[in-house]
């Protein structure tokens, strides 16, 4: 009895120095997402690098440990953390030497497929993200007379509550089950903050609209949030809701990003202009460089 206690006693004890806890949270610079910053575990080893969203996840055999996160231009930071938790890091700036090179620029590009549910079109999407500067374009069509196309221009400015300003872009043209004819020219302000929970970005969208020949200024406004979740499936969540008014008529959208994985993610997004609907239900994929 005495052997099968110690057995017993031996075994919990393996169990819990192998047990998989996660390490996780958001790496920041000082005015934006610290994107590919290389998070290492100075106690066990092994680590990873931040996504698109300053986002980083591993796992680790210890209830505490000690994080070693380094970012070009940035001074390094040492911290302990509580595994199952979610931290946020901001890093400081630091300050140039004579032999760095005056201008790094970190490339993200993201890449996707998706469906228009309700019309029956299907298509791709690209954007790349180039230090401050992005843009991207979006297409999608049924193989006949039915598209759709978007394309966008943003500038991230130097400011820590500045979100960005873009200029955007989109035209519909849809005549096989509706007679659909649709084209907008907007500029998007947004202003950002964030917590140790959350992303919040608040925008506005002066936008003049052409529907069905018929020509209206209007403004949307609305909000991105972006939430980390204890979830060891789905890490990361943004979520998108808007509404804008268009002298007779209404415009609503909804929208779900999740990252399921450090690359991939699912997207779904409703769309209603006046009386007509769009569901896009899309898979991304998205990736770094330097």
């Amino acid at each position: 009895m005495k052997k099968l206690l110690i057995i017993i006693t031996l075994s919990l004890l393996a169990l819990d120095a192998f047990a998989q806890r996660r390490v996780s949270g958001y790496v920041y610079g000082q005015f934006e997402p610290a994107i590919g910053a290389a998070i290492v575990d100075r106690l066990v080893g092994g680590g990873t690098i931040t996504n698109l969203d300053g986002w980083f996840e591993f796992t680790t055999t210890r209830d505490t440990t000690e994080l070693g996160i380094h970012f070009m231009g940035y001074h390094s930071q040492l911290i302990k953390i509580m595994s199952d938790t979610i931290v946020t890091i901001i890093l400081e700036e630091a300050p140039p030497m004579f032999h760095d090179r005056p201008f790094i620029l970190r490339t993200t590009t993201m890449l996707g497929v998706n469906a228009d549910i309700v019309n029956s079109l299907f298509g791709v999407s690209f954007a790349q993200f180039r230090g401050r500067f992005s843009y991207g374009v979006f297409a999608q069509t049924n193989f006949d007379r039915d598209y759709i196309f978007a394309g966008s221009v943003r500038f991230r400015p130097p400011l820590r509550r500045i979100g960005g300003l873009s200029l955007n872009y989109t035209h519909k043209n849809l005549s096989e089950n509706i007679d659909f004819n649709f084209h907008q020219i907007s500029i998007i302000g947004s202003t950002r903050a964030w917590d140790s929970r959350f992303r919040l970005e608040y925008f506005i969208e002066p936008a003049f609209q052409s529907l069905n020949d018929k020509n209206n200024l209007g403004l949307i406004m609305g909000l991105n949030r972006n939430f980390g979740l204890p979830s060891r499936r789905v890490h990361n969540l943004d979520v998108g809701l808007s509404a804008g008014y268009f002298s007779d008529y209404w415009t609503y959208s909804a929208g779900a990003h999740f990252h399921i994985s450090r690359n991939f993610g699912l997207r779904f997004i409703y769309n209603r202009i006046d009386t007509y609907d769009f569901f896009n239900v899309g898979l991304t994929y998205h990736f770094w460089r330097w």
